[in-house]
């Protein structure tokens, strides 16, 4: 590892006038000098964009901006692999637009990965920060589960035990990641046909397939909570349950693909799979009115959801 490897931070945004200073100060702010900045614009139409070629053009060499051909909206995925396209570090770290990182992220992130070069990236937990705002709950940690800390904190993780992990608990889907850029490339980066919930998860499946990692105890990132963000929108909207099926019908043909054989992991996904089916037929029950049926049909048809899936659809 070199002593001061560059990092490539890549900032995707989409009409995120708000929030987006704040995002870009907080990688000026970082201890860590050795980094550039790839602003990747997803077709934005409010002041973001300016924004984002401001700071370009104040900070040449360092901080970048860039956008798809006619400035197009292309989805998540299509722009974090634009940026990837463009990055020039032996490091890779992804913010996104309405986030903050902390000062000492990019610092603490080499000093670590420098004392496990065995491991090719590295994360540790998330902030959900509501703090920002006067009118919302308390801050709490995500990522640590009901202990307070990560199954694996502090410890280097071989593949695939992260995997099995993440499906059992989406809470665990690596988070804040500093991650090694020939690693992403092998993988093949992010799937383009996912272009808002999931595409970062996909992400991770391939990476906690092939890749060690070291997973922090301490907080880098923070998450801000609000309710324009794209995980609040679709979960308002009904969505998330129809992009989790999604997600892990990509995971099983992945796993295929790739013939991935560990039984632990199969037998985790084959779980995630169940759970979400009977979310979604109690999801279903209650549009078509299953609720006021006898409870003992009403467990009949929950738990044959896979024979009935196609007709309620």
């Amino acid at each position: 590892m070199n002593s001061r490897p560059l990092v490539s931070c890549i900032i995707i945004f989409l009409n995120e006038e708000q929030f987006l200073e704040a995002a870009i100060q907080s990688i000026l702010a970082q201890t860590y000098t050795d980094w550039e900045l790839l602003l990747v614009d997803d077709g934005s139409t409010d002041l973001s964009a300016s924004l984002a070629r401001q700071y370009a053009q104040d900070h040449p060499n360092q901080i970048y901006y860039l956008e798809h051909p006619q400035h197009q909206n292309l989805g998540m995925s299509a722009s974090r692999n634009l940026g990837l396209t463009h990055a020039q570090g032996d490091y890779i770290a992804f913010l996104d637009g309405d986030d903050v990182w902390t000062p000492e992220k990019l610092t603490r992130q080499i000093a670590l990965l420098r004392a496990h070069p065995e491991a090719s990236f590295i994360f540790g937990p998330l902030l959900a920060w509501y703090s920002w705002s006067t009118k919302t709950p308390i801050d709490h940690l995500y990522g640590v589960g009901p202990t307070g800390m990560h199954p694996y904190a502090d410890q280097v993780v071989q593949p695939p035990q992260l995997l099995t992990l993440q499906l059992q608990n989406e809470e665990f889907i690596p988070s804040g990641a500093l991650i090694a850029k020939d690693v992403i490339q092998q993988v093949g980066g992010f799937e383009t046909t996912f272009r808002t919930s999931y595409e970062d998860a996909v992400l991770w499946v391939k990476l906690c397939l092939v890749a060690t990692a070291f997973v922090s105890s301490e907080c880098w990132y923070h998450y801000r909570i609000h309710p324009q963000s794209v995980s609040r929108t679709e979960d308002q909207q009904g969505l998330m349950l129809e992009k989790q099926k999604i997600f892990l019908k990509w995971v099983s043909d992945y796993l295929k693909s790739t013939d991935v054989r560990d039984f632990q992991v199969w037998q985790a996904l084959h779980q995630a799979q169940r759970q979400c089916n009977q979310a979604r037929a109690k999801k279903a029950a209650k549009q078509i009115g299953f609720e006021i049926l006898p409870k003992f049909v009403y467990n009949f048809l929950k738990q044959n959801w896979h024979k009935f899936h196609s007709k309620l659809q």
